[in-house]
Order: C-alpha cells, then structure tokens, then sequence
C-alpha cells in the first residue's frame, strides 16, 4: 500500500491517508456514504472541511480538482515534476526546485 506521507505500511498513524483512501474522498466516498445517500463518512466530513479551510465555501470542483493532483515525475525525464491538470504551478515549482538543488549537490 502506497502511502501519501512517505512511511510505509509498517508503521501507524492516524493522519496517514492511504492512496485508496484519497480515492474514496475523491470519489465521492464509497459504500454508505453521502454519494449513495447515507450518512457522509469521516473522509467525506474531513475533505470538505478541508476544502473550507483552504479555500472557503465557493471554490470550483475544477480548481480543487487541480490542486488536488498530487505530485507525478515525467517518463522522459526522472527527475522533472509534471502538472497533469494546469494547476498549482506555485506549489509544483518549489519542490521541483529543491530536488534539482538536491541532484546538484549530489552530482560529483
């Protein structure tokens, strides 16, 4: 199981969110949920208040859909970060500048 925080599955923690888990709160929430007319699961009450805070009460499903696409390298490139969705350039960029800073350092 691939986890978003980077431990693996050995250890245990109760703000670790599992790929299948960020799945089912972007899907809509999977069995008894609010997508199938139940009650909203912890993941569908935790992703909306998130959703609040970062971005209030009227942010578009396309712009969080954006910020939302996560971290991918490019297939031509290892170490090059890709945007899939146009998005969070502002937060792709730092970290696609601290890992070429790491590379730098790392090369002879």
């Amino acid at each position: 199981m691939q986890m978003l925080n980077g431990s693996n599955d050995n250890e245990t923690s109760t703000s670790t969110i599992t790929v299948e888990d960020r799945d089912k709160m972007s899907g809509g929430g999977g069995p008894g949920g609010a997508a199938s007319g139940g009650a909203p699961s912890v993941w569908e009450r935790e992703l909306a208040h998130t959703r609040r805070l970062l971005w209030g009460d009227q942010v578009k499903d396309d712009v969080f859909r954006r910020w939302a696409q996560g971290f991918t390298f490019s297939e031509d490139e290892p170490s090059a970060l890709t945007q899939q969705e146009g998005g969070p350039c502002a937060a792709i960029a730092p970290v696609q500048a601290f890992l070429l800073r790491i590379l730098l350092a790392e090369t002879p």
